[in-house]
């Protein structure tokens, strides 16, 4: 009878060992499960945090770069307006500078003086009208009709106003002084001298 009481004590304490045992697995189970549900969740939790992060981030970070591209292409817009109109305003000033050369060397009395203030006015502006002297050498003074004789031409007119009784005499000395000028004024004084011989 001991043996079986043994027996049945070992039973019961082995019964309840296992049911204990069983409850504690079951417990373990559980807390394993549990912890499962708690890692995934924190694993989930995390990469929603970074996704809401990355967002944030992308939020801030993208309008001021877009906002740098936009200043950096004004900047470049502005560098670039800034060069044409220096460009322009340096080919207006060429452009003036050459008109009033032109004017200055135009304005003298004879051939010689207009070469003359064409050298000048090249030297004195060689960085606005570097070839501007140079340009006015290879002109044919005599193809487009501009000499000297039109200074001489207006002394000799003012002096026929002055002596009209004279105006013969003083034609004839001019044309034998200056026998170019005819061809350069285009016939005039040839017609002068006639018309003042038809009505002698």
């Amino acid at each position: 009878m001991a043996y079986f009481v043994v027996l049945t004590l070992r039973n019961f304490y082995g019964a309840t060992t296992d049911a204990k045992a069983q409850a504690d697995i079951e417990k373990l189970n559980a807390e394993r499960d549990k912890l499962r549900v708690e890692a995934s969740y924190y694993r989930n939790a995390q990469w929603f945090s970074l996704a809401q992060n990355t967002i944030g981030f992308a939020a801030i970070v993208i309008p001021i770069v877009i906002a740098i591209r936009q200043l950096n292409a004004q900047r470049t817009a502005q560098q670039e307006r800034a060069k044409t109109e220096f460009d322009l305003l340096a080919q207006r000033a060429r452009v003036d500078a050459s008109l009033k050369a032109v004017e200055i060397a135009m304005n003298a009395p004879t051939t010689g003086q207009v070469r003359s203030r064409a050298e000048i006015l090249s030297a004195l502006l060689q960085e606005l009208v570097p070839d501007f002297g140079k340009r006015l050498k290879d002109l044919d003074y005599s193809k487009i009709g501009f000499a000297s004789y039109r200074s001489r031409f207006s002394t000799l007119l003012e002096a026929i106003a002055s002596h009209p009784n004279d105006a013969l005499l003083l034609v004839e000395i001019y044309n034998t002084l200056f026998p170019d000028d005819d061809v350069n004024s285009h016939g005039r004084i040839k017609e002068l001298l006639q018309g003042l011989r038809t009505r002698k």
